[in-house]
């Protein structure tokens, strides 16, 4: 199973298919079909263990961890909370990552996280997945 920093194909072609329609940048509520909370759940999920891995500072990488529990326990979808401005009510997203998950919502990614894990194979972070040893 290939954990990405991106949105899954299927969510990318979606935001393909809603420029081409002619909605330019995709913006507020009609983001709410292109990239899942579960999509920026698994973004911010693989940052930590990037981070991780790389011996990154340690706050920031529990961080990653409860806004990514944090956005899987929510009830509401996540680009209806941006929509509202509201982000930053979730428990454990500031104001950065609130704008992480805005980048998520406008484009499938985030940057930030597809240069820290450039250069590791999802194999490598799959090993975080085997109890015990991740």
């Amino acid at each position: 199973m290939s954990i990405m920093c991106s949105a899954s194909l299927a969510t990318q072609m979606k935001l393909e298919l809603h420029r081409k329609e002619g909605h330019g940048k995709a913006e507020g509520a009609a983001m709410a079909t292109a990239i899942s909370n579960h999509d920026v759940a698994r973004i911010f999920e693989k940052m930590s263990r990037v981070l991780s891995l790389k011996g990154k500072d340690r706050f920031r990488i529990i961080a990653y961890e409860n806004a990514a529990r944090s956005i899987r326990e929510l009830d509401q979808d996540l680009a209806k909370i941006a929509a509202e401005g509201k982000l930053e009510e979730i428990p454990g997203i500031g104001q950065d990552l609130a704008g992480k998950i805005e980048e998520a919502l406008r484009t499938g990614h985030v940057r930030q996280c597809d240069q820290e894990c450039g250069r590791i194979p999802d194999t490598l972070l799959v090993l975080f997945e085997v109890r015990g040893l991740g």
